[in-house]
């Protein structure tokens, strides 16, 4: 883990660079960044990234950064594959995609629903299914 003021200092010059020239080719720029970006999120777009993965359960206020951020970054939001649909019943798995749907998904779009990482071994069946199915079903 890195402090912003390093971020910035190091990282974020070379971002912007990255950020403005495929911004100027309109190709986007999905970053992947586990753990709590909370205090680098204006950063990240500043330099153009334009979609976020993962908001990671735990870690990151979701309702906040959805609230914050939303009109200005798409999301990947990254189902918590640890405990979540590890540790859930199928009832807490669909309440969890709902939760996140709720909260990320605009009239505009703006989110992606996936996995946080692989889906580990020896996750209920039932679970991948309810959260597979209700972010079919769920709003439609």
């Amino acid at each position: 883990m890195m402090s912003p003021e390093i971020f910035r200092e190091f990282i974020k010059p070379y971002y912007k660079k990255i950020g403005t020239f495929l911004k100027k080719k309109n190709i986007h720029w999905w970053l992947h960044s586990c753990g709590n970006n909370t205090e680098i999120m204006s950063d990240l777009v500043e330099t153009n990234v334009t979609i976020f993965h993962p908001v990671q359960k735990g870690t990151m206020d979701e309702i906040e950064i959805a609230k914050e951020f939303g009109d200005k970054l798409s999301f990947l939001i990254g189902f918590d594959v640890q405990h979540i649909i590890q540790e859930a019943d199928e009832k807490g798995v669909r309440e969890e995609v709902r939760f996140l749907i709720d909260n990320f998904n605009r009239p505009n779009g703006g989110m992606c629903l996936a996995a946080g990482n692989g889906i580990i071994a020896g996750t209920p069946i039932e679970n991948i299914e309810a959260f597979l199915n209700e972010a079919v079903i769920y709003r439609s």
